[in-house]
């Protein structure tokens, strides 16, 4: 597989550069510190990759040894506003321009807008059509939707803690089908459809990306008597991503699945009598995509939960920090679950190839399919124009982000139809 600057870049941070220099470097050796700055920033121009430079937010050591090490790359005083526009900073710009046609960051196509080059060039951001004005969505099923953000708890303290994590409990979102034929003036519906019980779906958001970048793809499988939960809690992981993190991530997973299951026995709940315990179903898509694989393990092993399909959205297969043994192990272990792999033939962030990886390891009395989608890159979720070139590879690929996403939601659909989660596909 191609090795791209953003993985030479992560692999230095994550494994060369020492500990110490990420802390306080009163404590550190400031010699060693020093070159591993110049490597890292100097030479290896890594604050050119956006995702590098967010994380740089949480390591205060290395930007303040800085100066003190005769670094030249011209770090801003406002890293949270170069990460959001590059271009604010024209030394910065100007040492990243040799990487900014290899790079992952996403582009503006006036072909996928339906702009002409001249209009694109002179539109300012707010000015870019939304991602509304150009979605279009599969057909949908027979029910209204309706959402609701809950409060998962953990049976264990997590070292996932950040604004939308505690130790012991974080947020989650919950889109699931309503009755959407009301009489006037009743407003929404909030309880969930008396069309039930329906299957569950636990879905993992991917590295930085929230659940409401999923929020369309959650809607057209509720609209078909799917309810969705989206874990908020790893939004906020933007570094350090080791074992224990990733064994959060995994247990969140299997949380919001086991809170949703018991929400439909509560009286009183939204989802009260609408949760069919036989049809449950476990995904995500990149980071997520891969982690979802030993979660449903962990759900089927060791909470007892028999779920019995998954879904697999451009899954990661790095090899730092273990993420593709934990996934190839979970892989192996799939009996008795029905998996479908999702990945777009042109992404540049996990190749295609890893998702039909993932795919050969899977039990052969298991049911395994992939879905290759020609022409698309890794931005499978839905972000507005104007952040396009903020983010990996939105805008990139010869198919427009919106045709990518149709032809996923389609899949799944038809994926979950043939499992016997939705009656009406």
């Amino acid at each position: 597989m191609e090795i791209t600057h953003l993985d030479e870049c992560v692999a230095y941070f994550e494994e060369i550069f020492p500990a110490d220099c990420s802390g306080d470097i009163t404590k550190a050796d400031i010699r060693a510190c020093c070159r591993a700055g110049v490597a890292f920033l100097d030479d290896g121009l890594c604050m050119c990759e956006g995702q590098v430079a967010r994380g740089m937010l949480q390591q205060p050591g290395l930007l303040a040894s800085s100066p003190l090490c005769g670094i030249q790359f011209p770090i801003p005083d406002d890293i949270a506003h170069f990460v959001a526009d590059p271009g604010s900073s024209k030394p910065a710009a100007k040492m990243c321009k040799r990487h900014k046609k290899s790079s992952i960051q996403g582009r503006l196509s006036p072909r996928f807008l339906g702009l002409s080059p001249a209009a694109l060039e002179s539109a300012l951001p707010g000015e870019l059509p939304k991602f509304d004005d150009l979605y279009r969505h599969p057909p949908r099923g027979g029910f209204g939707v309706n959402y609701e953000v809950v409060t998962v708890g953990r049976p264990k303290a997590s070292v996932i803690v950040n604004d939308r994590s505690r130790e012991m409990d974080f947020d989650a979102l919950v889109v699931y089908p309503v009755d959407w034929r009301l009489r006037s003036g009743e407003g929404r519906p909030r309880k969930v459809s008396s069309g039930g019980p329906f299957p569950v779906l636990a879905f993992s958001p991917g590295y930085l990306i929230h659940p409401h970048n999923h929020f369309r793809t959650f809607y057209e499988l509720a609209s078909h008597g799917v309810i969705v939960v989206a874990q908020y809690s790893t939004v906020g992981v933007s570094s350090g991503v080791d074992e224990g993190v990733m064994d959060a991530w995994v247990d969140d997973i299997v949380y919001s699945l086991v809170h949703v299951v018991e929400a439909g026995k509560t009286a009183g709940s939204i989802l009260e009598g609408g949760v069919d315990q036989s049809r449950l179903a476990i995904g995500g898509h990149s980071m997520g995509g891969a982690l979802s694989l030993p979660a449903t393990v962990l759900a089927n092993e060791e909470y007892g939960m028999g779920v019995g399909a998954s879904i697999h959205v451009s899954p990661a297969c790095k090899m730092r920090a273990g993420q593709c043994d934990m996934s190839t192990e979970a892989a192996r272990k799939l009996k008795g679950v029905a998996a479908l792999f999702i990945a777009g033939d042109e992404d540049g962030i996990e190749a295609w190839q890893f998702a039909d990886f993932f795919r050969s390891q899977v039990p052969d009395s298991s049911e395994a399919e992939l879905v290759l989608i020609e022409g698309a890159s890794h931005c499978l979720w839905e972000d507005d124009p104007e952040v396009w070139t903020f983010v990996v590879e939105c805008g990139k690929g010869s198919k427009s982000p919106f045709d990518a996403i149709y032809e996923m939601q389609e899949a799944m659909i038809r994926f979950l139809g043939e499992q016997g989660y939705i009656s009406q596909a």
